[in-house]
């Protein structure tokens, strides 16, 4: 089964509604909400309750956590409206499971290709992972591009997605390159860290209006 890319491109680091209610507008499958107060696109439970409400049940509304105790994950969970945790921390299997089992997809992040070829085979059925490759001193991809094609030497039976340094501008050479399933983008079409651009929200939609893949859901 093929679908559009779209539905598996997630705008990250939203803080306003109106950034988030283009994105349904547009078709995007997810819109991603930071829960890390050393971003500066850290928002709180109460802000993206407000958010989600209004969004459409088919879109995924993921938040990114960063080694974050497993009870303060489930009530920001339930406060924010969330449907899919995002993992960048060192997070345990246990963790993971105890997510699935409470209703959450969960994806985990790998910061390098080789920490995703030792992750991969542990990863429990259900997980998507996603490879970053961020160098930066926060946890994401931190607008750094990387060579996508590394993603091909990964032998992962898991859905796998990629992040860093995705933009417009070459959001079709990362799908070429990467092979990948899904796409994570933030400060790539942002005018200022939390803020997103508009115009580059659209130029994104209309960069890849014509791509489709084989599809499995992965936020």
């Amino acid at each position: 089964m093929t679908e559009p890319l779209i539905h598996n491109i997630k705008i990250c680091g939203i803080t306003q509604s109106v950034t988030a209610m283009l994105c349904a507008e547009l078709g995007f499958g997810a819109v991603g909400f930071i829960f890390f107060p050393k971003s500066p696109r850290n928002v709180s439970p109460e802000t993206v309750r407000d958010i989600t409400r209004v969004l459409p049940d088919s879109m995924a509304k993921v938040g990114v956590f960063v080694d974050e105790p497993l009870e303060i994950m489930l009530a920001t969970a339930d406060v924010a409206g969330l449907t899919t945790i995002q993992l960048h921390g060192n997070e345990d299997i246990d963790t993971i499971l105890a997510l699935q089992q409470h209703g959450y997809k969960v994806v985990k992040v790998a910061r390098s290709s080789e920490e995703a070829r030792r992750i991969a085979p542990t990863l429990p059925d259900g997980t998507s992972m996603l490879l970053e490759c961020g160098h930066g001193v926060l946890p994401g991809g931190n607008g750094a591009t990387w060579n996508w094609s590394e993603t091909r030497t990964i032998a992962c039976n898991l859905p796998l997605g990629i992040a860093g340094g995705l933009n417009p501008d070459n959001i079709i050479k990362a799908v070429e390159d990467s092979g990948a399933m899904a796409y994570d983008i933030s400060s790539g079409i942002e005018s200022s860290p939390g803020v997103k651009d508009p115009d580059a929200i659209r130029r994104l939609a209309e960069a890849i209006q014509n791509l489709h893949l084989n599809f499995q859901p992965f936020w």
